[in-house]
Order: C-alpha cells, then sequence, then structure tokens
C-alpha cells in the first residue's frame, strides 16, 4: 500500500486538470520498504516524487519520474530473484565440474579407460554451462561466484562415484527446474530458456550415470573386469 503523502502525490495532477507545475512546485512522498506496484524500494534514504515533473497534454497525464521509478525498482527486484537462480546454479555447475574431472584423474589411476573418459566428458559439459550462466549473469548485472555450492565428493569406488554423481544430477536437475519457474514467473523467458537447455544436458548425464550404475548392479565383478580392458 502506497501512503497517504504518495497517495496524494499521485492524486494531485488529476485534480489540477491541465495545469503544468512550476520546476519549484514539489509535493514530498516517502516510500521506505515499501511495495509500490511490485516494486519494493530497499533504499535507505527517502525516496521524493516530485510532482513537478508530472504534466498533462492534452489532458493525459505523463508520468515520467514516477513511473520509471516504479519500472526500473520493479525490474530491479525481479533482476535479483534471477541472479540469484543464477548465482545458485552456477555454483552447481562449479561442484559438478570439480567432482566429474577428480573422477576422472581417479578411474584413469585405476585403468577404467572408457569411464575416465566418460567424465571428463561430463566435466566439459559442466564447464560451458558454467560458463553461460556467467555470461547471463553479467548481462544481467551482476558478478558471477567463484565458489562451488559445496565440497565435491572424491575417492570412493566406482560405485559410490556413479551414486553421488547420480545425487549430484537430481539436485541439479530439481534446482533447474525451480529455477526455470521462478523465471517465467518473473517474466525472464530469456533465462528459462537457457536454464531448460542446461536442464536437458542434466537429464542426460542423469540416465547415463544411472545405465552404469544399473550395469554394475547387474554383473558386478565382471562389469569392472570389462571396464579394465576398454580404453
Amino acid at each position: 500500500m502506497l501512503n497517504s503523502n504518495v497517495q496524494e502525490a499521485v492524486k494531485l495532477p488529476e485534480r489540477q486538470g491541465r495545469r503544468r507545475f512550476e520546476d519549484g512546485a514539489v509535493l514530498y512522498g516517502t516510500a521506505r520498504n515499501q511495495i509500490v506496484e511490485n516494486a519494493v524500494f530497499q533504499e535507505k534514504s527517502t525516496v521524493s516524487f516530485n510532482i513537478y515533473s508530472y504534466c498533462f497534454l492534452d489532458s493525459q497525464p505523463i508520468y515520467s519520474y514516477l513511473t520509471l521509478l516504479l519500472k526500473f525498482n520493479k525490474e530491479e527486484e525481479m533482476s535479483k530473484k534471477v541472479l540469484k537462480v543464477l548465482a545458485d546454479c552456477r555454483a552447481e555447475e562449479l561442484t559438478a565440474l570439480s567432482q566429474y574431472i577428480n573422477h576422472h584423474y581417479e578411474t584413469n589411476k585405476d585403468g577404467y579407460g572408457r569411464l575416465k573418459k566418460l567424465f571428463k566428458d561430463l566435466s566439459i559439459v559442466e564447464m560451458k554451462h558454467a560458463e553461460i550462466l556467467a555470461e547471463r549473469i553479467y548481462d544481467l548485472g551482476g558478478t558471477p561466484g567463484t565458489k562451488p555450492l559445496k565440497p565435491p565428493f572424491t575417492g570412493g569406488d566406482i560405485k559410490q562415484k556413479f551414486i553421488k554423481n547420480i545425487a549430484l544430477e537430481k539436485e541439479a536437475i530439481t534446482m533447474l527446474n525451480k529455477g526455470i519457474a521462478t523465471c517465467v514467473k518473473e517474466g525472464d523467458n530469456m533465462t528459462a530458456d537457457l536454464l531448460k537447455g542446461i536442464l536437458a544436458d542434466e537429464e542426460e548425464h542423469f540416465l547415463a550415470l544411472d545405465l552404469e550404475l544399473d550395469k554394475l548392479n547387474r554383473f558386478k565383478d565382471n562389469y569392472l573386469l570389462m571396464e579394465s580392458t576398454r580404453d
């Protein structure tokens, strides 16, 4: 709700008809931490509404100052929500990137050639995702973070690697679906489409890893023996 001073500021030009206010005729209304047509003012200082910026032309009001101010703050609030989504998704990608590249080195040491390549390929895709998200964050005026969402899982046997990576992909899929919903709600369809592209990749990663885990569960030691002989 607008406070009474701000309401008065909005109504006053309507009562004055076509009168153009002199530059010095200013009515101040305060709006601190108020929701103004879905725009939240978080500034510590008082926001002043200058009535002289309203004028009438052919009986039609030109709400130059207040309209632009409301629009700016509404877009700023929207961007904060979208930037939070992008930042969280990028942090998740950085975790996945680090985890997959570590698993690539570990499986290489253990002699699992095909799995080594699988983890490397997954890490490359996650790196591209992180880059795409960083570029979008820059586009929206933010600064990309460099900290992973959580420490990567390292060590463990092949089965543990599959289980941890599948869990990571599930988390990413859930996060991306929520992020897409937020972007659509905020009217940022470009970011939503970007996240949908990443989501499609993560779903492929999940299926690929789930398939490997299924083969390991069915063939057990024979699976590992077969993988140790493949490049």
